[in-house]
């Protein structure tokens, strides 16, 4: 059949068909003029659609840029957006064309307000002797909101009353009277009656019935205000003030669907607006979707950057997500603006608590305890800080008493059984866990605890026992039979173990404890492949799950594919840009594989996306340290004191730094001050005697270290301590009795290498080395034993011992810089043309490392390849300037290149320092030889 043709107006139906769905249908196809724009956004307007009006207003200006009425009209809808900076904008720009400074005078002050330029209000909005009426009305009720913002109470006032008295049928004047009445005279039942008197002028505003409801809220009445703010939006469904209030309480009475209406309902009418982003952000935030939270925080911020109530909320959702240095940055900017709020002093409390900052926490708490003493939070608050300092009695009174205060409250004899158990109280501890489980009918928060509880004594039945009354109240919960099967492992029950971790992975197939517990499983059977899946499955469900990235870089590290496990941690630092231990772990990576300015490049990282986070400024602190920036190590670690002047780790990295810049009065200051916090704490102790090493003090160090051993009897490092004292004064056969009881604590690598280092120095070689022979047949992959050996015959002269060692460490762990290194330059002591591919190799490896560029620079010029090995040893003397031996090899290739005045220069310069160093008297020999010639 032959198609007919529909014609151009056929053309014209069909497009108008196909958009009619869309912005406007045939409407868009026709040329308004501006003036019919700006009536199209009248009309849309007047429907309570703003976005549309903006657009036709924006089309008008378009038209028409010098459309003056559109101007004013646009700066409107800004106000009614909350978005003042474009409205300002906007009114000037119509004052600029003409439209009278008069009819722009509230518009303009309202603009101001929004930004927070109270002051600007009060220099350039007043009244004039020609206003009407209603016009002074409303520019007194102006500055009377302005001086409220700027907190000037009675002043404002005064023009509330004045604005009143100017036009009594002003229904503004009154909403401002009735906040008077009810801030100042405290007079409730007035303030009421102003607010009525208002709404009798006008029984459809609703504006004022959204104030009623405001009344209703303080008193506080939620219903009664939830009721107030309904009728406000029957009356004019798009009232943003009374969707984001009534939002507000949907939200605090956790009736979510219905906040998620309300929210709609603003998006659709101002899907920019500073209401719309602060409620979308905060919905999300109650539906635990932080990333929306913050994305909708965002965009706020753009519009109005110091809007304090989304400060708070970006305090509290960095908070919930652990991004506590972040959440103390937005809680500090939030108090500079609103102090002593005191629902932010609390989150700042809890964000001290949670860094380990109970002292802290203390200071915070203390003032607002004072006024508030019938208070169970901040009992519990208390509590928890006391708890941290150790101080268990008054962790446990204060605990007690927020128990009392509500005894049905399961969440405070939960924080009362963690407080008694920590204080060693443990049928205290128990009883009162029992009882939260009687509390908790429905939930299982006290089971878990206690469960744990008998997990960690070893009371494996008993867990098992309050694992079943879990089950009961929450059977498809997974951390029920995660905890089950960790019960049965510890009781040596494997397949009853595989059979619950199993269960909980079927009921949350992304619950990662149970994963874990499972992967390990199948690590220890050689199932690595079973392992790697169990990760990522869980990684399909939760793309973004860091510590099951990390898991399957552990896996990669267990099967020796460093560069496999490079890529887990770069996406794991990617998945999240706060997370501090990913970075951490790529930091270590870089830092081992001698390439510091790359582990500094991702512990600045960490730190900025982290402001103030103590455990980015321990990281930051710590490269910069290993990197040999000491000076900026510094003013990293005196940051992270500030921050948490109670973190012992803190106090000994400072103490650390200063020890390494000779501060030493200032380490000792801060070694006693974690001392007199924690007096037998072993890192302090070990650290305290590492000082007085330092300055020569050795037998005070002898001191620390025997008291680190009463402390800590059944610990190694005591007597390792001691040990090293004994050998700096060369008491050897002390050091060796310390070295061999730290021995039968800990027989590890690092011990029994000390021990053979003393033996050796005092005369027992032939017993030492056998020792360590038998140590290394036993344990044959010990690499650091090895390597400790293979060094110690090195030293001694024993070649032949020291290549075997290092040939039989290369060949079980083929990357071992320092072996090759080391391997190279035995080699060429010998004239082994092996020497090369050693140092070659280790250059491959590690390009940047002064030792590695002067032994294959050395190795080069030995074996005729000269002008390549000149250039590597300028490298590494360029790298190292301190160091002498690389100066001489230098000047050696230089006389070698027929270079003998530079050569000459080099070694005139070398020799006028008189320090020692091994190749002292072959240069003084080289520098004769080239003088006499």
């Amino acid at each position: 059949m032959q198609r007919k043709s529909i014609g151009a107006k056929g053309v014209v139906f069909t497009l108008c068909v196909a958009l009619f769905l869309g912005l406007g249908g045939c409407e868009r196809l026709r040329n308004y003029t501006d003036q019919e724009h700006v009536q199209r956004a009248k009309d849309f307007q007047a429907k309570g659609d703003v976005k549309a009006a903006g657009i036709e207003l924006k089309n008008a200006l378009n038209k028409n840029p010098k459309n003056a009425e559109a101007r004013w009209l646009l700066g409107e809808i800004y106000l009614e957006l909350s978005q003042g900076a474009p409205a300002e904008k906007e009114f000037k720009r119509a004052q600029e064309l003409g439209t009278s400074e008069e009819a722009l005078r509230v518009p303009l002050g309202r603009a101001y307000l929004l930004q927070g330029k109270q002051q600007q209000v009060l220099d350039e909005i007043q009244p004039t002797p020609q206003m009407s009426a209603r016009g002074r009305a409303q520019i007194l009720k102006l500055r009377g909101d302005a001086l409220l913002g700027l907190r000037r109470g009675k002043e404002a006032c005064t023009f509330y009353t004045q604005a009143n008295q100017a036009d009594t049928d002003y229904i503004d004047a009154y909403w401002g009277l009735s906040l008077c009445v009810s801030a100042l005279e405290k007079d409730e039942v007035r303030a009421r009656a102003l607010l009525d008197h208002a709404l009798k002028l006008d029984p459809k505003n609703a504006d004022s019935w959204a104030k009623i409801a405001e009344w209703e809220q303080t008193q506080p009445n939620l219903k009664n205000a939830e009721a107030a703010y309904s009728e406000a939006i029957k009356l004019k469904p798009h009232h943003r003030g009374a969707l984001f209030n009534r939002t507000l309480i949907y939200l605090a009475t956790n009736r979510l669907a219905e906040a998620d209406k309300d929210v709609a309902a603003l998006r659709r009418h101002a899907p920019l607006s500073a209401e719309t982003l602060f409620l979308e952000g905060t919905l999300h935030y109650y539906k635990k979707d932080y990333a929306k939270a913050q994305n909708a925080l965002g965009k706020l911020e753009k519009f109005i950057p110091n809007y304090p109530p989304a400060i708070l909320l970006n305090a509290m959702v960095a908070y919930a997500t652990r991004s506590y240095g972040a959440a103390e940055q937005y809680i500090g900017r939030y108090l500079a603006a609103r102090p002593g709020d005191e629902k932010a002093v609390r989150i700042k409390a809890r964000i001290y608590l949670q860094t380990a900052r109970p002292t802290l926490a203390l200071s915070t708490l203390t003032p607002l305890f004072k006024e508030r003493e019938a208070d169970q939070d901040l009992y519990a608050l208390m509590g928890q800080a006391h708890m941290q300092l150790r101080d268990y009695v008054k962790a446990t009174e204060y605990l007690e008493r927020a128990a009392t205060m509500n005894p049905k409250n399961v969440s405070a004899q939960s924080a009362l059984a963690r407080g008694y158990l920590a204080a060693g109280q443990g049928e205290r501890g128990i009883a009162a866990l029992q009882m939260a489980s009687e509390l908790d009918p429905s939930k299982g928060e006290a089971d878990i605890l206690l469960a744990m509880h008998y997990l960690s004594t070893k009371q494996y039945d008993k867990a098992l026992n309050a694992l079943a009354a879990l089950e009961r109240k929450e059977p498809q919960n997974p951390v029920t039979h995660n905890l089950k099967g960790n019960a049965y492992y510890a009781k040596g029950d494997l397949a009853q173990a595989r059979k619950h971790w199993e269960k909980a992975l079927d009921v949350s197939p992304a619950y990662l404890p149970a994963a874990t517990n499972l992967a390990r499983l199948d690590i220890s059977d050689k199932k690595i492949d079973s392992a790697k899946k169990r990760y990522l499955v869980v990684l399909e469900k939760d793309r973004n799950n860091v510590t099951a990235m990390l898991a399957l870089a552990d896996i990669a590290v267990y099967e020796k594919q460093m560069s496999e496990y490079l890529k887990w941690l770069e996406r794991a630092a990617n998945a999240d840009r706060n997370a501090i231990g990913p970075r951490a772990r790529l930091v270590g990576y870089h830092l081992s594989n001698k390439k510091p300015q790359q582990a500094l490049a991702i512990a600045h990282e960490a730190a900025a996306n982290n402001p103030g986070d103590p455990q980015a400024l321990d990281l930051l602190g710590r490269t910069q340290f290993e990197a040999g920036q000491y000076e900026n190590a510094l003013v990293s670690y005196k940051q992270l004191v500030e921050k948490s002047p109670d973190s012992l780790a803190a106090r000994i990295g400072l103490a650390g730094v200063q020890m390494v810049l000779r501060r030493h009065d200032e380490a000792r200051a801060n070694l006693n001050y974690a001392l007199k916090a924690s007096p037998n704490n072993l890192g302090v102790l070990q650290s305290m005697a590492a000082l007085l090493i330092e300055q020569g003090k050795l037998e005070e160090a002898a001191g620390f270290a025997r008291q680190a051993q009463q402390a800590h009897p059944k610990v190694a490092a005591g007597f390792v301590l001691e040990g090293d004292v004994r050998g700096l004064q060369k008491r050897w056969t002390e050091a060796m009795q310390s070295y061999e009881r730290a021995f039968a604590l800990e027989a590890s690598a690092q011990v029994i290498s000390r021990l053979h280092e003393v033996q050796v120095r005092g005369g027992q070689v032939a017993q030492a080395d056998a020792r360590l022979l038998q140590w290394l047949k036993d344990h044959a992959t010990d690499v650091t034993a090895r390597a400790y050996l293979a060094e110690s015959y090195f030293r001694r002269g024993m070649k032949a011992q020291a290549i075997e060692q290092y040939e039989t460490l290369l060949q079980q762990s083929p990357n071992q810089v320092v072996a090759m290194n080391n391997l190279a330059g035995i080699y060429l002591e010998m004239k082994d043309p092996r020497a090369l591919k050693h140092a070659e190799k280790a250059y491959s490896l590690v390009p940047d490392n002064a030792a590695i560029m002067d032994t294959y620079g050395w190795v080069l010029v030995n074996q005729g390849q000269g002008s390549r090995g000149l250039d590597l040893l300028n490298k590494a003397k360029t790298s190292a300037p301190g160091v002498p031996t690389i100066h001489y090899h230098y000047a050696v290739a230089l006389d070698k290149a027929g270079q003998s005045t530079k050569a000459k220069q080099e070694l005139q310069t070398l020799l006028s320092n008189k320090k020692p160093f091994p190749e002292r008297k072959d240069a003084e020999r080289l520098l004769s030889s080239l003088a006499a010639s």
